[in-house]
């Protein structure tokens, strides 16, 4: 690890950010709320590029083009946030930084979040507006990139997908960051699974104590949040289990100190069992989503490596 990952880690303890996963139900869902009510879609920050506004049912969706002429190409980007956030900077800097060097457009989805909507909204309207790009862009010139939760969406659309009576073709490839999954024994009506998931709650929880950013607890508590209107579909809870016919190529990317990093060998047994072909990329001592953070070496070595293969 770097020095500079070393310094902006022991920051990170000191700040504790993970006492923001260790908050209630309640706790969670006021602050989510009070995120939704400040946050506000600023187009000037894209006056560099041909902005316009596609909209799902009232959803929107930012796309960026270099030039008013769409590019041959495209990138569905869903950003991290729990399900229960709406985007940051860093977020809309990545979307920026695609379009200037992939020759691609970028689709930047606000997907209906589940403080308001259930999951299963936030899948069929991410797997619509999927279908609307499929009318602009031939699918092999379709990528989708997700972070944290949205990389569990761009894998759960894949899995949606499957599910419908009509099936899209695949994109040519999903990369998810930090994709994770929610042990099914922690949602209520699954509680008989607890023997099954007993290894994976262990290995959560042990890389929950190097983790510098997300707390075991904060997957019960997201559980109950998930399950509040309805009962879903378990690829929704735990996108390591479903469907993964018809996938392309999949690349996934974890720190090795976060606890999301306990759904990789899941993932793996998947993609092996599906024949999905797959690379998992592993930061040593790194965090969760560490390909975000251009500031440390790691970082902005990972999401060069990510743009590259958005060319």
């Amino acid at each position: 690890m770097s020095i500079t990952y070393r310094v902006a880690a022991s920051i990170v303890r000191l700040l504790n950010i993970k006492k923001l996963f260790r908050k209630s139900e309640a706790e969670i869902l006021a602050f989510a709320t009070k995120q939704s009510n400040k946050f506000r879609l600023r187009l000037d920050q894209f006056k560099d590029y041909h902005c316009s506004i596609e909209e799902v049912d009232g959803f929107k969706c930012v796309k960026l083009q270099a030039t008013p002429k769409p590019a041959a190409k495209a990138v569905l980007l869903l950003y991290g946030g729990g399900y229960v956030t709406p985007p940051d900077a860093k977020d809309f800097k990545i979307a920026k930084r695609i379009v200037d060097q992939t020759g691609s457009d970028v689709w930047f989805f606000l997907y209906p979040l589940i403080v308001e909507q259930t999951l299963e909204v936030t899948f069929e309207k991410t797997h619509q507006l999927y279908r609307r790009m499929l009318e602009q862009y031939a699918p092999e010139q379709i990528s989708i990139l997700g972070f944290s939760s949205g990389a569990c969406l761009a894998i759960g659309i894949g899995q949606y997908n499957n599910e419908q009576h009509q099936q899209l073709p695949s994109p040519r490839q999903i990369i998810a960051v930090s994709p994770g999954g929610i042990p099914l024994s922690l949602c209520e009506g699954h509680e008989d699974m607890a023997g099954e998931d007993a290894d994976f709650i262990a290995s959560l929880k042990a890389l929950s104590e190097q983790d510098i950013i997300v707390d075991y607890h904060y997957f019960g508590t997201v559980a109950s949040i998930m399950y509040r209107h309805k009962r879903l579909p378990d690829y929704m809870i735990n996108s390591c289990v479903g469907d993964f016919s018809h996938f392309p190529k999949t690349y996934l990317y974890y720190g090795s100190h976060e606890c999301l990093y306990a759904c990789a060998p899941y993932y793996k047994r998947a993609f092996v069992q599906y024949g999905v072909p797959y690379e998992i990329h592993i930061g040593e001592g790194l965090c969760h989503c560490y390909p975000l953070f251009r500031f440390f070496p790691e970082g902005r070595k990972a999401q060069d490596e990510i743009i590259n293969r958005l060319r």
